[in-house]
């Protein structure tokens, strides 16, 4: 009878289940059991926005239609009913849904090419995505994951493939370092602004832009490795604005191609000596103040 309870319970908060059922003529894509039998209560259900086949296996792009009963989303169980991958989270994929407060935890797809933007922006109880984010991933839009609770270490362009992050994409999240390889050869507008646990970040030497006030803010983060790579051309406004450095020596080599810094680029940011090699450097009035 105690074992009767438990997996009654448990079906109830929706944990025996996780599997897919792709509909590809109702373009759904439903929580079921692992037998493909659709949960009669209180499934997920995704809208199907986008199909494409290659070689055979259909590429889905999938965004919110109904919330289910389970806290937790696990997007890399089996799809049943055709043969199907997961390869694109719609515009506001998640951004209707209305019980916020309720999806604590999500596993994406690692056949995952494309977030859209703001596809879980505002999510304060999402803590966990794994991973964070996966090796296939080429698009971020933007504030994609802006003002969610994620406490993962974010991980990018490490797969040899081009990776564009939107503007505001991390924005108030909560995660404590980035790991960014050079997949990321630019630093959007607001990036990583106001992630207040952001305590490292690890730059590529493939980086050459960094975005205005891409790291405003960020009042835990004393350590960026390197802090400027030698590829940078542009750095915006603003970018390190509050920002408690523990490197006090900033080297701007510039490697003989110019680069610019505008307005209040390392205003607050304990930078308190500056190097500059042979390249030529285009300072604003307020560049360090």
């Amino acid at each position: 009878m105690r074992r009767i309870l438990i997996l009654f319970s448990l079906a109830l908060a929706g944990h025996l289940y996780g599997d897919w059922l792709f509909d590809s003529t109702a373009k759904t894509l439903t929580e079921c059991d692992s037998e493909g039998v659709a949960i009669a209560d209180n499934p997920w259900v995704f809208s199907v926005t986008s199909s494409k086949v290659v070689d055979g296996v259909y590429n889905l792009t999938i965004k919110y239609k109904t919330i289910g009963a389970a806290d937790k989303l696990d997007l890399q169980t089996p799809i049943h009913g055709q043969s199907a991958v997961i390869t694109s989270l719609a515009d506001d994929f998640l951004k209707h849904n209305t019980s916020k407060a309720l999806l604590t935890s999500i596993k994406l797809p690692l056949t995952l090419t494309s977030i859209g933007k703001e596809a879980f922006a505002n999510h304060s109880k999402l803590v966990h995505v794994e991973p964070f984010l996966p090796d296939s991933i080429q698009k971020i839009g933007n504030e994609a994951f802006y003002s969610t609770a994620i406490t993962n270490n974010l991980r990018i362009g490490h797969d040899g493939n081009p990776v564009t992050v939107g503007s505001s994409a991390f924005s108030r999240c909560l995660a404590s370092s980035a790991d960014l390889g050079s997949g990321v050869t630019a630093l959007s507008f607001d990036m990583f602004k106001g992630c207040s646990k952001l305590s490292s970040v690890k730059l590529s030497d493939a980086l050459t832009s960094i975005g205005q006030q891409a790291f405003e803010n960020c009042t835990a983060l004393t350590t960026i490795e390197p802090l400027l790579p030698d590829s940078v051309t542009a750095i915006g406004s603003r970018a390190f604005y509050s920002v408690p450095l523990k490197a006090n020596c900033l080297s701007i080599k510039a490697q003989n191609k110019p680069i610019s810094i505008l307005g209040s680029t390392f205003y607050i940011s304990g930078i308190t000596n500056i190097v500059f090699g042979d390249g030529q450097v285009t300072l604003s009035s307020d560049s360090f103040m």
